[in-house]
């Protein structure tokens, strides 16, 4: 019996000898590959830029959050460049929308709960309108989740991003969140 038992414990002590030093190798690795995970990901945020000229588009597409995203969308639509604007997500005062940017413009309001609703709900949106172009904007750090959304969605049409930069003093943790989730989607493959 005592023999059983010190074979065990000397199983065990190599197992966590052997995982000890994978472990201290790992986690640096790992660490590492994070923090240059999250740097290429803000490169590639701090890539998308509002278009120098504006083109026409079918409609205009807004992600609704962040201060400043449907006052942008608003002035797409005052200039001309599409004929028609969804917002979409989170609740908003239609009252105030419509007086801000005028009682006769064309605007549709649709409830998304999060970034796959607004997605699926413009899908239906632009597919009963035969919409092929759309400018999406929306917060420049939920871009790339939003792509890889409509990308995985099968989305055929033309996006022209206009990002929405959002100076607050927590934009390094948004970013961060941002980041995750991004990684998140990206993992489940969803």
């Amino acid at each position: 019996m005592g023999d059983l038992i010190e074979h065990k414990q000397a199983l065990f002590r190599g197992v966590r000898s052997s995982f000890g030093i994978l472990g201290r190798a790992c986690i640096p690795l790992l660490l590492w590959v994070w923090v240059f995970g999250f740097l290429i990901f803000e490169v590639h945020v701090l890539s998308f830029s509002q278009p120098n000229s504006l083109i026409s588009a079918d409609a205009i597409v807004v992600f609704t959050g962040s201060d400043g995203r449907i006052q942008k969308a608003m002035e797409l639509l005052k200039k001309g460049v599409a004929p028609r604007l969804l917002v979409s997500g989170a609740p908003v005062s239609k009252e105030s929308v419509l007086v801000w940017a005028g009682q006769n413009l064309p605007i549709t309001f649709d409830r998304a709960e999060n970034t796959k609703d607004n997605v699926r709900g413009t899908r239906a949106w632009v597919k009963s309108l035969g919409v092929q172009s759309i400018y999406l904007v929306t917060w420049d750090q939920h871009l790339p989740r939003c792509l890889l959304l409509f990308q995985r969605s099968n989305w055929l049409g033309k996006i022209i991003v206009f990002p929405v930069r959002w100076e607050t003093p927590y934009c390094l943790f948004y970013s961060f969140l941002e980041y995750h989730k991004f990684l998140i989607f990206l993992g489940l493959g969803e």
